[in-house]
């Protein structure tokens, strides 16, 4: 339950209150690591989303791990 509520939470509204964009999503990802861990989950699920587009999220990982 603990992992649908927050995957439904991040995509429905974290996303769309952060702007819709890629660092949106990196948040997300972080966001998703937060609730289902700690920060190390959520710093590693960003480098993850960041890996797989080739593209580094400054925004995301300046906010996320505060």
């Amino acid at each position: 339950m603990q992992t649908l509520a927050i995957i439904l939470l991040g995509y429905f509204v974290m996303f769309r209150l952060m702007g819709r964009n890629y660092d949106a999503a990196v948040l997300c990802a972080g966001f998703v690591g937060h609730g289902l861990g700690a920060t190390p989950n959520a710093v590693a699920n960003m480098g993850a989303v960041c890996d797989r587009y080739r593209v580094f999220s400054h925004k995301a990982f300046i906010v996320a791990p505060y």
